[in-house]
This record gives structure tokens, sequence and C-alpha cells, in this order.
């Protein structure tokens, strides 16, 4: 689970001046964005989640795999 409220993704300085193997705790010059950058493929993801079920759930659900569906999808997500 990624921790949104973590320092640095807050764009704080890690607190042990160490940075740890977690995505969270990614230390460098973009170190402020990350937070940002989580927050964005979280809402890509939930929105992918709420319009991928459904797609996935029908008699027909090999169909998303279809070009056109796959441009579809990403147009709905993005």
């Amino acid at each position: 689970m990624i921790d949104l409220d973590h320092p640095t993704v807050q764009g704080g300085a890690h607190a042990g001046g160490a940075c740890c193997a977690r995505l969270e705790c990614i230390a460098g010059p973009d170190a402020a964005d990350l937070g940002q950058h989580l927050r964005h493929a979280a809402v890509l993801a939930a929105k992918a989640i709420e319009f991928g079920i459904p797609a996935l759930m029908r008699d027909d659900w090999k169909n998303v795999f279809e070009p056109e569906e796959i441009a579809e999808s990403i147009r709905r997500i993005t």
C-alpha cells in the first residue's frame, strides 16, 4: 500500500535521511512531484476498475482485447 501521507510523497525530506526501498521514499529532484503522480495514478486506476469490471462481467468479455475497445477504454479512463 502506498502511503500518500508519507513525508517524501508530500514533498518533505525523509525523516531518517537514508532512503528506504519503498516507492513513496524515492528521493531526488522530482520527489516533490511524486505525491501528485501517485494521486493521478490512483485516480486512473479507480476509473479503470470502475469501467473495467462491468466489461469483464459480460458474456462477450473477450471483446475487451479488440483494438477499438482498448482505444475506447483509454479514452474513458483518461
